[in-house]
């Protein structure tokens, strides 16, 4: 009979990591810190008969999967600041913005801060003329944001369909003992 292979157990070669939730929270750290904030807040109505039935503070959690989600919102004394942060793709993010900037008129949660102005932010690491453009057209503030690891990053999503970037996938999955 053929001989066992032992696995060794090695770390795997580029893995997933929540980049988006780390960019917000460092950009957050670094212009804003202490003022109080929300990551990955929920927005938009909650259905009234649900507020009627079950109550504001229970339906508001309930109907929470349901409502769009923001990167964060800064409540500042002045006015309240939603920022999305997009790496990759910032045109998405630009459309999204336009979105949430509605939802955020019919958020129930707000309280306060309802009244108050809501200024728009994406925050991206690279700007193009097309994104500066909208976000001028749509007044959305843009804040470009480049922590020392984003280049990195970059320049790893950029290898990914690249020969050398399907090598090491595949090189991975072997190491691994997937293939």
């Amino acid at each position: 009979m053929g001989e066992k292979k032992e696995k060794v157990e090695i770390p795997p070669l580029g893995t997933w990591a929540q980049r988006e939730r780390r960019y917000i929270v460092e950009w957050y750290n670094k212009n804003y810190a202490g003022i109080p904030v929300k990551f990955n807040a929920a927005i938009g109505p909650v259905p009234t008969e649900i507020v009627k039935e079950m109550g504001f503070e229970k339906a508001t959690r309930w109907w929470r999967p349901m409502r769009k989600k923001i990167d964060c919102l800064i409540f500042d004394t002045t006015k309240l600041i939603a920022a999305e942060a997009e790496i990759v793709q910032p045109l998405n993010a630009i459309r999204d913005i336009v979105f949430y900037r509605e939802l955020l008129k019919e958020s129930p949660d707000l309280g306060e801060w309802l009244n108050k102005p809501h200024e728009m932010v994406l925050v991206t690491p690279e700007k193009t003329e097309e994104v500066e453009r909208l976000c001028y057209k749509f007044n959305i503030r843009l804040d470009i944001f480049k922590p020392d690891w984003i280049d990195s990053y970059l320049e790893e999503r950029r290898k990914y369909w690249t020969k050398e970037g399907i090598l090491q996938r595949l090189e991975r999955k072997r190491r691994l003992g997937k293939i």
